[in-house]
Protein backbone atom coordinates (compact mmCIF):
# COMPACT_ATOMS: atom_id res chain seq x y z
CA UNK A 1 0.00 0.00 0.00
CA UNK A 2 1.00 3.01 -0.44
CA UNK A 3 1.13 5.83 2.34
CA UNK A 4 -1.70 7.46 0.94
CA UNK A 5 -3.82 4.52 0.84
CA UNK A 6 -2.85 3.64 4.48
CA UNK A 7 -3.66 7.05 5.60
CA UNK A 8 -6.95 6.49 3.85
CA UNK A 9 -7.77 3.15 5.68
CA UNK A 10 -6.73 4.75 9.30
CA UNK A 11 -9.58 8.04 8.22
CA UNK A 12 -11.94 4.98 7.62
CA UNK A 13 -11.17 3.79 11.15
CA UNK A 14 -11.70 6.50 12.69
CA UNK A 15 -14.70 7.60 11.27
CA UNK A 16 -15.66 4.34 13.19
CA UNK A 17 -14.32 4.77 16.54
CA UNK A 18 -10.74 3.47 16.04
CA UNK A 19 -8.57 6.15 18.07
CA UNK A 20 -5.06 3.25 18.30
CA UNK A 21 -2.78 2.63 15.56
CA UNK A 22 -0.22 -0.10 15.70
CA UNK A 23 2.33 0.08 12.70
CA UNK A 24 3.76 -3.61 12.23
CA UNK A 25 5.33 -5.48 8.99
CA UNK A 26 7.23 -7.44 8.00
CA UNK A 27 9.76 -4.78 9.48
CA UNK A 28 8.28 -1.41 9.43
CA UNK A 29 11.83 0.39 8.99
CA UNK A 30 12.93 -1.14 6.16
CA UNK A 31 10.61 0.90 4.44
CA UNK A 32 11.86 4.16 2.93
CA UNK A 33 10.12 7.57 4.75
CA UNK A 34 8.56 5.48 8.01
CA UNK A 35 8.71 8.78 10.02
CA UNK A 36 6.84 9.97 7.14
CA UNK A 37 4.20 7.87 7.71
CA UNK A 38 3.84 7.96 11.18
CA UNK A 39 3.87 11.79 10.61
CA UNK A 40 1.17 11.40 8.60
CA UNK A 41 -1.27 9.29 10.36
CA UNK A 42 -0.75 11.93 13.30
CA UNK A 43 -2.09 14.33 10.99
CA UNK A 44 -5.03 12.88 11.21
CA UNK A 45 -7.75 14.07 13.78
CA UNK A 46 -9.00 11.41 16.12
CA UNK A 47 -5.59 8.90 16.09
CA UNK A 48 -4.90 9.21 19.92
CA UNK A 49 -1.97 6.94 19.46
CA UNK A 50 1.06 5.63 17.36
CA UNK A 51 2.84 2.64 18.65
CA UNK A 52 5.43 0.65 16.48
CA UNK A 53 6.59 -3.38 16.82
CA UNK A 54 9.83 -3.94 15.33
CA UNK A 55 12.82 -6.33 15.31
CA UNK A 56 14.56 -2.99 16.44
CA UNK A 57 17.91 -4.10 14.52
CA UNK A 58 17.41 -0.14 12.68
CA UNK A 59 15.85 1.76 15.73
CA UNK A 60 19.16 3.19 16.80
CA UNK A 61 19.04 5.13 13.40
CA UNK A 62 15.32 5.66 13.33
CA UNK A 63 14.19 6.46 17.12
CA UNK A 64 14.55 10.76 16.61
CA UNK A 65 13.18 10.69 13.70
CA UNK A 66 10.34 8.51 14.70
CA UNK A 67 9.48 10.32 18.21
CA UNK A 68 9.46 13.78 16.00
CA UNK A 69 7.00 12.70 14.00
CA UNK A 70 4.59 11.38 16.85
CA UNK A 71 5.21 7.86 17.52
CA UNK A 72 3.83 7.04 21.49
CA UNK A 73 5.82 3.60 22.10
CA UNK A 74 7.33 0.54 20.56
CA UNK A 75 6.92 -3.22 20.88
CA UNK A 76 10.39 -4.41 20.38
CA UNK A 77 10.42 -8.96 19.47
CA UNK A 78 13.12 -9.93 21.27
CA UNK A 79 13.61 -13.76 22.40
CA UNK A 80 16.51 -13.94 24.06
CA UNK A 81 19.98 -12.01 25.10
CA UNK A 82 22.18 -14.60 24.17
CA UNK A 83 24.58 -13.57 21.23
CA UNK A 84 24.32 -17.32 19.77
CA UNK A 85 20.92 -18.02 20.44
CA UNK A 86 19.92 -15.01 19.11
CA UNK A 87 21.58 -15.70 15.70
CA UNK A 88 20.29 -18.83 15.44
CA UNK A 89 16.41 -17.77 15.58
CA UNK A 90 16.65 -14.25 14.20
CA UNK A 91 19.15 -15.47 10.93
CA UNK A 92 21.47 -12.29 11.71
CA UNK A 93 23.76 -11.83 14.25
CA UNK A 94 22.79 -8.37 15.26
CA UNK A 95 21.70 -8.55 18.59
CA UNK A 96 23.98 -5.43 19.95
CA UNK A 97 22.51 -3.40 17.41
CA UNK A 98 18.93 -4.50 19.00
CA UNK A 99 19.75 -3.71 22.14
CA UNK A 100 21.38 -0.42 21.31
CA UNK A 101 17.89 0.32 19.27
CA UNK A 102 15.78 0.16 22.42
CA UNK A 103 18.50 2.51 24.67
CA UNK A 104 17.74 4.93 21.92
CA UNK A 105 14.29 4.98 21.81
CA UNK A 106 14.96 5.07 25.50
CA UNK A 107 16.67 8.13 25.40
CA UNK A 108 14.13 9.54 22.93
CA UNK A 109 11.53 9.16 25.63
CA UNK A 110 9.90 6.20 23.78
CA UNK A 111 8.39 4.13 25.75
CA UNK A 112 9.43 0.51 24.95
CA UNK A 113 7.99 -2.93 25.31
CA UNK A 114 9.41 -5.96 24.54
CA UNK A 115 7.39 -9.05 23.13
CA UNK A 116 8.73 -12.57 23.44
CA UNK A 117 7.73 -15.93 22.43
CA UNK A 118 9.24 -18.19 25.21
CA UNK A 119 11.06 -21.93 23.91
CA UNK A 120 11.72 -24.60 25.82
CA UNK A 121 15.00 -24.13 25.48
CA UNK A 122 15.46 -20.55 25.79
CA UNK A 123 15.79 -19.32 29.60
CA UNK A 124 13.29 -15.86 29.72
CA UNK A 125 14.81 -14.77 33.11
CA UNK A 126 17.62 -12.60 31.84
CA UNK A 127 14.82 -10.71 29.48
CA UNK A 128 13.10 -10.23 32.49
CA UNK A 129 16.05 -8.99 34.22
CA UNK A 130 17.02 -6.89 31.52
CA UNK A 131 13.67 -5.50 31.42
CA UNK A 132 13.82 -4.78 35.06
CA UNK A 133 16.93 -3.29 34.86
CA UNK A 134 15.78 -1.14 31.86
CA UNK A 135 13.09 -0.43 33.31
CA UNK A 136 10.61 -1.34 30.45
CA UNK A 137 7.87 -4.04 30.11
CA UNK A 138 8.47 -7.25 28.92
CA UNK A 139 5.57 -9.95 27.52
CA UNK A 140 6.04 -13.40 27.20
CA UNK A 141 3.76 -15.54 25.26
CA UNK A 142 3.93 -19.32 25.62
CA UNK A 143 5.25 -19.36 29.46
CA UNK A 144 4.32 -21.77 31.75
CA UNK A 145 2.74 -19.90 34.42
CA UNK A 146 2.97 -22.15 37.31
CA UNK A 147 6.54 -22.88 36.79
CA UNK A 148 7.90 -19.80 35.78
CA UNK A 149 6.18 -16.78 37.57
CA UNK A 150 7.27 -17.32 41.30
CA UNK A 151 10.88 -18.19 39.58
CA UNK A 152 10.69 -14.94 37.84
CA UNK A 153 10.00 -12.98 40.76
CA UNK A 154 12.26 -14.51 42.65
CA UNK A 155 15.16 -14.15 40.56
CA UNK A 156 14.36 -10.84 39.43
CA UNK A 157 13.45 -9.95 43.51
CA UNK A 158 10.30 -8.11 41.93
CA UNK A 159 6.87 -8.11 42.16
CA UNK A 160 5.61 -9.66 39.24
CA UNK A 161 1.62 -9.48 37.84
CA UNK A 162 0.16 -11.69 35.15
CA UNK A 163 -2.59 -12.35 33.26
CA UNK A 164 -3.60 -15.33 31.24
CA UNK A 165 -5.32 -14.03 27.37
CA UNK A 166 -6.00 -17.46 25.36
CA UNK A 167 -4.92 -16.89 21.22
CA UNK A 168 -5.98 -20.22 20.39
CA UNK A 169 -3.75 -22.78 23.10
CA UNK A 170 -0.76 -20.01 23.79
CA UNK A 171 -0.29 -18.66 26.92
CA UNK A 172 0.50 -14.71 27.36
CA UNK A 173 2.28 -13.37 30.23
CA UNK A 174 2.73 -9.81 30.86
CA UNK A 175 5.36 -8.94 33.54
CA UNK A 176 5.16 -5.10 34.22
CA UNK A 177 8.38 -3.97 35.41
CA UNK A 178 8.42 -0.57 38.02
Amino acid sequence: LTFEEIWEIVRAGVSLGITHVRITGGEPLVRKGCADLIRGIRAIPGVETITMTTNGALLRTYAASLKEAGLDGLNVSLDTLDFEEFASLAGRQNLKEVLDGIQAAKEMGLPVKINSVNRKELNPISLVLYAQQQKISVSIKELPLKEAISQIAEKASMNVAYSKEFVDTSRKVSLEVK
